[in-house]
């Protein structure tokens, strides 16, 4: 076919890694540690966390602002909302 691009085997992949590492001046990067590679999941999982709260936070909000109730940006906005909104339930179910 002219034009179209031929994708690499699995096999000449490996082959262009062999031929490479056999070459002078090849800089090869250390394994890591057991230590190393916990942290590392450990980091990536706590930004993973972060990212979903944010998600979910920003989704209530948007979901309280269909009904006009606008809370600010900021997850300690948000949790004086919650705590507010509890103290509310708590106070109308003693006058209901």
């Amino acid at each position: 076919m002219i034009g179209a691009r031929v994708w690499p085997s699995g096999q000449a992949d490996a082959q262009a890694i062999a031929v490479a590492a056999l070459q002078e001046g090849m800089r090869l990067v250390p394994v890591k540690t057991a230590d190393q590679q916990g942290l590392t999941v450990l980091i990536k999982t706590r930004a993973l966390f972060i990212r979903q709260r944010t998600k979910a936070f920003n989704a209530i909000r948007s979901h309280l602002a269909e009904f006009g109730l606008i809370v600010g940006t900021g997850t300690v906005r948000l949790e004086a909302l919650a705590r507010s909104w509890t103290a509310i339930k708590q106070v109308a179910s003693l006058l209901l």
